[in-house]
């Protein structure tokens, strides 16, 4: 039976190491995989100079790698048993199945002597039991007794057989109790895992080191780098790790295999009944091993999910370090470039002409000194005038303010990345399984937040206010050169009519060439301080932000900062429910009885307000005072606010993404339809969007991301095209040929050679509204449906010109994908608001309006509150305005901007204007504004050809509507006020002129 047993267990030994162990192996040959993997970027950052600013750059890259690396540790863990040794139970059941249900055994002599190890049960009944054997077995001794005496063989005696049901004790003992005995090979399969990972960790952790050292965050004396032979030594761990887990599992079955061959003997007899291994009692211990299973991996499982997140915390804190010391770099590197670029260019220019004109007047004889000065001071005065109006724009064209906002954008975005939960324990053994009590789950973002990014946002506006007040002074230092020169100049000339004062004369002016020229000194050292902000303050900024973040890295910081958060975040909702308390209690009996007296009056008023603003109500037929100054101070006011205030707000498209905000379904639909064209399909592509809502933005933004080699063709006609040839010539000028004035030329070129994209905008501009006036878009029409194998076309039209264009001539079944500009929310455009004011290093302060100065709960709150609640005031009278039109909303800011002290910027209220006087237009003017609407702007010829009127009388219409402010001419074309934009589009829908 030895023998049997032994090929039995033999074949049972052959499946585990085919099938159970096969997990456990595979799982350390991945984790060996991401081991050299993750060494590998260790060692190719350990061969760079660290010492070097290029470092930086090359390690934030290498974090974001083993970041993603480090992914691996979650998925080392087991899964649940069913899963993870799916294939063992099947082959083990496959074999189990193989063997006879039941065998009979004969019982040997021992299950009727007492052994030492019976219990006392046993030893009582082993006498009864081998007397009843002796009884049973008296007929026989009796027979064989008379064979003797007859001389015959004598029979042996029948042995006591027992009956054993072996599959079932093949999996009792083979199976269950095999798996009951594992938890050793589990715990050392994880222990190998985390082992392994934490020597990585370690080296890891060593660079960081060695950068912080380097670039001022750290001072570490003794710092290693890994050597080859130090990860070869590392992995070969993990081939060891097999084999041990190997030998624990062959131990284990050993074991197993002893304990069926000790209840194979005694199965069946009074020692053991069958009924101790039955199946019942195998599902039942199955279901102990699994559940034992689950509560052990579970815990394992916690422990790869807090070393992974610990260490993922201090790999995403040392991404964004380095990446921020290496944007420091960058900054300070550009700002210095900038001003090498304004002093060797700009101010070497000024320099120049004042030292020749100096050094012409030193050499002019005194007789004629006068007459020098006299012919030449306004000359003189407007070469200078220009030269510091042309240095002053290159100063402002160099973004200092965005260069540097460009560092805390960064950080903005950095967080907005960074994990928002993560799992970490206080004092944890990663070689120790981690219960789930144990384990504490922050958000690594909220913690940074709460203090360490707003005490580095607090230095970076600092920063800018101080680069703003540089900006103004160099500013100021130039334009005073001006004055200081035809001042001394002036003075001179007027001494020089004393022949005795010559020489005096003389000196004046020459003392005023000099002090004009110190000027340029002190305008440099005040540009000279914002690279020295940026190179003190700034960086000892990001140097203390960064020596915080690694503060995270502890895990003790982090669970003390996680205490003091809850306990701040209870107080204030404490204080904040009893200030809501009080305030309703004090004001509740007033603001009711104000209500119930007002209460007609305020709605009657908000809707008589709203139907002004919309310029709906017939209440005015000429312009208010009030609407009047509005419109006519509004260039005036905006004027008078710093360059860089205005240029940050100015209403042009953008170039690239820096203050780009939403529009994402609209750039996913342009991508979407490039996809097509590139798979060969017809998509021409039209963009609809109201004037100002950011159209040609968006088509920018599309270029700038399309990273492919294709010929771009940019057209934007400004001006009216009304004929087939002039769109030709604008096309051929566009493209830069020559002989290209045919449409069947212009195909041709359009068909042949690299692909190309056509971006045409303003399509509104290429028809005009009167019989016979789509000659042009009719072209443009087929243009596109002959070339559009080999050109991607995109246009751009404004929502009303298309939508006439579309009732008219079926426009739109020319393109196979209409791209509508949406309505921005309401956050959006406060983002982009917000943005481009952050940018400019101002403060900023709403200013309560008549209505918050009578209201009480107004009067009763905090500062910080007042400002919420003036701010959501303004954006909501704003979006009433705008619509969520871009444009629009940048000029009425501009328009509710005042300078206040201290680089503050004052927000007014914009107030209950009334528009209403636009209803009582006449319809001739409101046939000119249709027009304009619809084109996008006219000159004086274009509007008279369209209204069929002579040039005088629609001369006299559009000066009409020019004087009241309903419309502007910036240069030869008349557009339609942006402030009176929108009611001029609602009174033209109420009147359903347009739709």
């Amino acid at each position: 039976m030895t023998n049997k047993n032994n090929e039995h267990f033999d074949i049972i030994k052959k499946v585990i190491h085919s099938t159970f162990l096969t997990p456990f192996n595979h799982r350390l040959d991945d984790h060996k995989e991401f081991l050299k993997k993750a060494y590998e970027l260790i060692i190719n950052l350990n061969s760079s100079d660290l010492d070097k600013p290029e470092a930086l750059k090359q390690a934030f890259v290498y974090k974001a790698n083993l970041l993603e690396a480090t992914e691996h540790l979650l998925k080392a863990g087991l899964n649940d048993y069913e899963t993870e040794f799916k294939l063992f139970e099947k082959e083990f059941k496959v074999h189990l199945k193989s063997q006879v249900k039941t065998k009979k055994l004969v019982q040997k002599k021992e299950r009727f002597d007492i052994q030492s190890d019976d219990s006392l049960f046993i030893k009582i009944l082993k006498p009864a039991k081998k007397a009843v054997y002796l009884i049973s077995k008296w007929p026989e001794k009796v027979a064989n007794v008379i064979r003797k005496l007859r001389g015959k063989d004598q029979v042996p005696l029948k042995s006591w057989y027992h009956k054993v049901n072996f599959r079932d004790l093949t999996n009792y003992y083979l199976k269950e109790k095999f798996l009951e005995d594992l938890k050793p090979a589990i715990d050392l399969y994880y222990q190998e895992v985390t082992a392994t990972a934490l020597t990585l960790w370690y080296y890891d952790d060593q660079i960081d080191k060695r950068l912080s050292k380097n670039f001022g965050l750290e001072q570490e004396d003794e710092l290693k780098k890994v050597t080859q032979a130090e990860v070869d030594e590392n992995l070969k761990k993990l081939d060891a790790a097999k084999e041990r887990i190997k030998a624990v599992v062959e131990k284990s079955f050993k074991e197993s295999c002893a304990s069926f061959s000790f209840n194979l003997e005694r199965a069946g007899t009074i020692e053991r009944s069958n009924r101790s291994f039955s199946q019942r009692k195998s599902k039942k211990l199955h279901k102990k091993i699994t559940n034992n299973f689950k509560r052990v991996n579970t815990r394992w499982n916690n422990t790869l999910l807090v070393l992974n997140d610990d260490w993922q915390i201090d790999l995403e804190l040392y991404d964004i370090i380095y990446e921020s010391l290496y944007k420091i770099i960058e900054i300070k590197s550009s700002i210095n470039d900038k001003l090498n670029t304004i002093y060797d260019y700009k101010f070497i220019s000024v320099k120049q002409h004042l030292e020749g004109w100096k050094s012409k007047l030193s050499k002019e004889p005194d007789q004629s000194f006068k007459k020098l000065i006299v012919s030449e001071l306004p000359a003189i005065n407007k070469q200078l005038s220009k030269l510091i109006d042309d240095t002053r724009d290159h100063i402002i064209n160099q973004d200092f303010l965005e260069t540097i906002d460009s560092l805390e954008q960064l950080t903005i975005e950095s967080l907005e990345k960074i994990s928002q939960r993560r799992a970490i324990t206080r004092g944890v053994d990663f070689n120790a399984p981690v219960k789930g009590a144990q384990i504490n789950y922050i958000s690594p973002s909220e913690l940074i937040q709460f203090e360490t990014a707003p005490q580095f946002f607090k230095v970076t506006e600092a920063i800018k206010v101080a680069t703003n007040e540089n900006l103004s002074k160099a500013e100021a230092t130039l334009l005073q050169m001006e004055q200081i020169l035809s001042f001394n100049l002036e003075t001179a000339a007027s001494k020089a009519d004393d022949s005795k004062n010559l020489d005096e004369a003389k000196s004046i002016a020459l003392e005023g060439m000099d002090r004009t020229i110190a000027q340029l000194d002190n305008a440099k050292e005040q540009l000279d301080e914002i690279e020295a902000n940026v190179s003190n303050e700034l960086n000892e900024g990001l140097i203390t932000y960064c020596k915080n973040l690694i503060k995270f890295t502890n895990n003790e910081n982090i669970l003390e900062l996680r205490v003091r958060i809850a306990k701040g975040k209870a107080i204030d909702r404490g204080r904040k429910l009893k200030e809501n308390v009080i305030n309703t209690v004090k004001n509740f009996v007033p603001l009711a009885i104000r209500f119930i007296k007002a209460s007609y009056k305020k709605y009657n008023e908000l809707f008589r307000q709203k139907l002004k603003r919309l310029g709906i109500q017939g209440v005015k037929s000429t312009v208010s005072t009030e609407m009047a100054d509005f419109l006519a101070e509004t260039e005036t006011v905006i004027e008078s606010l710093p360059v860089v205030y205005q240029r940050l707000f100015r209403a042009r498209p953008l170039e690239d993404d820096k203050f780009f905000e939403g529009r994402r379904e609209e750039h996913k639909q342009l991508k979407n339809a490039y996809s097509n064209w590139n798979a060969g399909r017809f998509a021409a592509t039209v963009v609809v969007g109201e004037k100002g809502s950011g159209l040609t933005t968006l088509l920018n933004l599309f270029l700038f991301n399309l990273k492919e080699d294709k010929e771009i063709i940019r057209l934007r006609p400004e001006q009216n095209i009304s004929r087939e040839e002039d769109l030709l010539l604008y096309f051929n000028e566009a493209i830069g040929g020559k002989n290209r004035l045919e449409l069947n030329a212009l195909v041709t070129y359009l068909n042949t050679g690299k692909k190309k994209i056509v971006i045409l905008e303003n399509v509104q501009n290429l028809y005009e509204k009167k019989i016979g006036g789509f000659v042009v878009v009719k072209v443009l029409a087929e243009l596109i449906s002959l070339t559009h194998r080999n050109t991607f076309w995109i246009t751009g039209c404004t929502q009303y010109a298309f939508k006439y264009l579309d009732k008219t001539i079926n426009f739109s079944e020319n393109f196979s994908y209409k791209v509508e500009m949406e309505e921005l929310s309401a956050d959006d455009i406060i983002n982009i608001i917000e943005r481009r004011h952050k940018v400019s290093g101002y403060k900023l302060v709403y200013e309560a309006g008549s209505d918050e100065a009578n209201n009480k709960r107004f009067a009763n709150m905090e500062y910080e509150e007042q400002q919420a609640y003036l701010k959501k005031n303004y954006f909501n009278e704003l979006n009433k305005l705008t619509k969520s039109n871009i444009s629009i909303a940048l000029v009425y800011w501009l328009r509710s901007t005042n300078i206040g002290e201290g680089n503050t910027i004052r927000i007014k209220s914009i107030g209950n204007i009334d528009y209403s006087f636009i209803n009582g237009l006449s319809n001739q003017k409101l046939e000119v504004l249709t027009i304009l609407l619809l084109h996008d702007g006219l000159t004086e010829e274009h509007v008279a050809d369209i209204t069929n009127q002579s040039i005088q009388k629609a001369r006299g219409i559009l000066h009409t509507l020019l004087e009241d402010g309903v419309i502007i001419r910036p240069e030869l074309t008349y557009f339609i006020n942006p402030l009176l934009y929108r009611q001029t589009v609602s009174l033209l829908k109420a009147k359903n002129i347009i739709h």
